[in-house]
């Protein structure tokens, strides 16, 4: 009894002591600062415990935000309608349960310079819910332009060198980035990712270069996001001479993690290019890269359908091109292939806690480099939007069942963990390490999809530098082109395209082994331009840097690399089945039977130029391999001054039978040339190497004198198995030169071989 007494003492003596907690509504009477009591209702600062509400109030249509420049003790729970801005990087969102509801905004201060103080979004509760129509936003607010770790720098007085500023992926450059400025660099962590996105060094008149912002959500609950989380840099308008900011970061951490048709994006800003004018126009606006996302949670609270319909975007910037409608409009549509004097902006990363949300849940569009694991295990894979690359070394993806990529808006990358931005022109995406994809069922990419399949380098032990396994059957399906509206304009979408890329250093290739393949009318199934890179043999503007050999030379990489004097008269074309103009000392290589290489860049004088050598297409199918399509491994070829075009690749397929329609084309063709005038010449490149073997599997100790081998497709009994298409591997020529003979590339091989096996064992009896 005595004991009851006096806990019943304690109890009296605290009460009185407690301040009890209340329901305070923001007014905004006096002022916009949250530590002033006047502008609550009742009068009084939230204090711990407190039931917050922010209504929407407006001042001449405009909403004041309610800013916050101290750390916010722990509320019982916070009502967003509003906008609520946080200043400083410690001022933390403290309260127990947060509701952000449609028009309410959580959001930080403005962008800052690297020696400012900085702002972010930081939020500390229990459970959290962005409902539809509420964000939290950090849009734009990183570093500003000119600051930050992935800043390309200031441009020269000329304006020569604008790059879009880097983060979780490169920025954008153009024709003349290697410069004595820093190079802009890939930051921050992965896993855990808390910077801002860095500035461009944008100098225009409109437009935004800032970087985005930085977001850390902390939750020992749920977080439920249908709205929308962004720490973007976007695009206000296309200012010229200029280079646009890098995403910014999302860091999420929960127990429980839902979200229906929200949106989760950390995307750099879009460019625009003027490429028309040639590489002396410096009107070019060059993207952002992408940002960083991690989002981890308790995989045993995750119950299906939790995540589904939702946007989550580490996206670069992209690069649009301007054109004219009849009426003389200018519009600006999507460039879909890096082209002339510009390379496209890479992707950021997402490092998320298991697999769910990239193809567990429904409706879901992911964009971004998968690097939370380099083991993926999926019973099928299904992708209908989004843009992202399995980029981990060493990765192996199986697909137990079928694996299906689909939709104009698609695209699915394997292989390419680092990114070099000082190599060249075009910015050098590598793989190191062979990886490998694995599918049980059928492979199918269809409706205007892309797969891109990046080789790493091989070490001599490795047969490929990337292994594609495919039980099933691999099928290229064809569309009709559709109608992508961009920035308000129509056009017309690209083709369902399988890219091959060789290591540009190295050489090594893909590998496919397929049940059988399909290449469909209007579809493409393409190594042309990936194969070994072009020579670079001179600074240009007094550019400063390094090219791939980490010396200045005119010498394209590869056996058969075009040669050339530089400063010189003479850009040889680079070797592989023929031999490349002016390369008179090149010797051809690889196996005519059994083409493997590359095709070898071409011989050129400046960085703002290239002529990448063909790469390797190599399909191993058990059954049958068809072609209606467009089979092409040919060098590239440049129309500008002074550049060798680069050979031809290989294709080589092995199958029981091989045949395809008249639309059906095998091109390892090299590429053109440029000279100027008479008095430089730049030389075609040689062909490349095609062979395509049919009947019993080949093997090691098998002989040629048990096959048949001629120059031109089989004919073979029933006419659907035939070939009748085209084959070429015709050399380039020097456009500035045409019709000289001494311009034009050495034809390359084609061989056709028919297998019939070893004969069998004859007994006679008598």
């Amino acid at each position: 009894m005595k004991s009851l007494i006096i806990a019943s003492c304690c109890l009296s003596l605290y009460l009185p002591l407690q301040v009890l907690a209340e329901t305070r509504t923001w007014s905004g009477s006096v002022d916009r600062l949250w530590n002033n009591a006047e502008n609550w209702n009742p009068i009084g600062v939230p204090q711990e415990g407190d039931d917050v509400i922010i209504p929407q109030i407006k001042v001449n249509k405009v909403v004041i935000p309610v800013i916050i420049t101290e750390d916010m003790p722990k509320l019982n729970s916070l009502n967003i309608t509003g906008t609520l801005m946080t200043s400083n990087w410690v001022t933390a969102v403290r309260a127990d349960t947060i509701t952000i509801n449609k028009n309410g905004i959580l959001t930080c201060g403005a962008a800052f310079g690297s020696d400012e103080s900085s702002n972010r979004v930081w939020v500390v509760c229990r459970d959290i819910t962005v409902a539809s129509g509420g964000s939290i936003s950090a849009d734009n607010r990183g570093y500003k332009r000119l600051h930050g770790p992935g800043c390309p720098g200031p441009g020269d007085a000329d304006g020569y060198v604008y790059r879009g500023a880097s983060h979780g992926g490169h920025g954008a450059g153009g024709h003349y980035f290697a410069k004595t400025v820093p190079q802009p660099k890939i930051y921050g962590d992965a896993e855990t990712p808390l910077d801002p996105g860095s500035g461009g060094n944008y100098t225009g008149s409109s437009g935004s270069a800032s970087g985005g912002g930085a977001i850390l959500i902390e939750a020992s609950g749920t977080i439920t996001v249908n709205g929308t989380i962004t720490a973007n840099s976007t695009t206000s308008g296309f200012g010229t001479s200029s280079a646009m900011g890098a995403g910014g970061s999302i860091c999420i951490r929960c127990k429980h993690f839902k979200g229906n048709k929200g949106s989760i994006t950390a995307e750099g800003a879009c460019g625009r290019n003027a490429w028309d004018g040639g590489p002396a126009n410096k009107s070019q606006s060059y993207s952002g890269g992408g940002g960083r996302i991690s989002i981890k949670y308790d995989p045993s609270e995750q119950e299906d359908g939790d995540i589904s319909n939702m946007k989550i975007s580490a996206a670069p910037g992209t690069l649009y091109n301007p054109f004219h409608d009849e009426k003389g409009t200018t519009y600006y549509r999507s460039c879909v292939v890096a082209d002339k004097y510009w390379t496209h902006a890479d992707m950021g990363t997402l490092w998320f806690t298991d697999n769910k949300p990239v193809t567990d849940s429904e409706g879901m569009t992911i964009s971004g480099q998968l690097v939370y694991t380099n083991r993926f295990d999926f019973s099928t894979l299904n992708v209908t939007s989004g843009h992202f690359r399995f980029a981990a070394e060493e990765t192996v993806v199986n697909v137990h069942g079928d694996m299906n990529i689909q939709g104009i808006n698609t695209r699915v990358e394997f292989g390419g963990s680092e990114a070099a931005t000082n190599r060249l022109m075009t910015t050098d995406i590598r793989a190191y390490k062979p990886w490998t994809l694995n599918v049980g069922g059928n492979l199918t990419i269809q409706d205007g999809a892309r797969m891109d399949v990046r080789s790493a380098q091989t070490n001599g032990t490795d047969v490929a530098g990337c292994y594609v396994n495919v039980a099933g059957d691999m099928k290229i399906l064809s569309r009709t082109p559709g109608e992508v509206v961009t920035l308000d304009k129509k056009y017309k979408s690209e083709n369902t395209s399988v890219y091959c890329f060789s290591d540009r250093i190295n050489g090594g290739s893909p590998l496919f082994k397929v049940g059988s393949l399909l290449v469909e009318e209007n579809t493409f199934f393409s190594a042309s331009r990936h194969g070994f890179a072009s020579g670079s043999g001179e600074k240009m503007h007094n550019d400063v840097g390094i090219n791939l050999y980490g010396v200045w030379t005119p010498i394209g990489l590869g056996p058969g690399g075009g040669v050339g004097n530089n400063p010189g008269s003479v850009y040889a074309g680079g070797s592989h089945g023929g031999r490349g103009a002016y390369n008179g000392s090149a010797t051809m290589y690889d196996d005519p039977l059994w083409p493997t290489l590359a095709g070898s860049g071409g011989s050129g004088r400046f960085t703002s130029v290239r002529a990448f050598g063909g790469g390797v297409i190599h399909v191993k199918a058990d059954r049958s391999i068809i072609v209606n399509g467009t089979i092409s491994a040919d060098g590239e070829s440049r129309g500008n001054s002074w550049i060798g075009g680069g050979a031809g690749g290989s294709i080589l397929l092995e199958c029981r039978k091989f045949s395809g329609a008249e639309t059906g084309v095998l091109s390892a063709k090299g590429g053109n040339g440029s000279g100027s005038g008479t008095d430089r010449v730049g030389g075609g490149g040689g062909g490349g190497r095609i062979a395509v073997w049919t009947g019993k599997p080949w093997q090691d100790n098998s002989k040629l004198s048990h096959c048949t081998i001629k120059e031109e497709p089989f004919l073979a009994k029933n006419a659907t198995e035939q070939f009748l298409g085209t084959v070429t591997v015709n050399g380039g020529i020097d456009v500035q030169n045409p019709t000289v003979a001494a311009g034009q590339g050495g034809v390359g091989t084609i061989k056709f071989i028919d297998y019939l096996g070893k004969p069998g064992l004859t007994i006679f009896i008598q």
